[in-house]
């Protein structure tokens, strides 16, 4: 279905924000928090996916922004 190389994960929850959609997908032990826009919602809690990354964003544990 994916390619070998696409992290794979399990959508462990889905939440409406507005005019988006706030998945938090575990891959293995992490959660990575994923958004999407509202009006074409592709999965649903339970279901597994594959993730590329087009706009990463990292923040350190207080919630600061890191930039390179």
């Amino acid at each position: 279905m994916w390619p070998s190389r696409v992290p794979r994960g399990v959508v462990g929850r889905r939440v409406l924000l507005g005019d988006i959609i706030d998945y938090r997908v575990n891959v293995g032990p992490t959660a990575v928090r994923v958004q999407r826009n509202a009006r074409k919602p592709l999965f649903n809690e339970g279901d597994a996916c594959g993730l590329v990354f087009s706009a990463v964003h990292w923040y350190d544990e207080s919630g600061a922004r890191v930039t390179a």
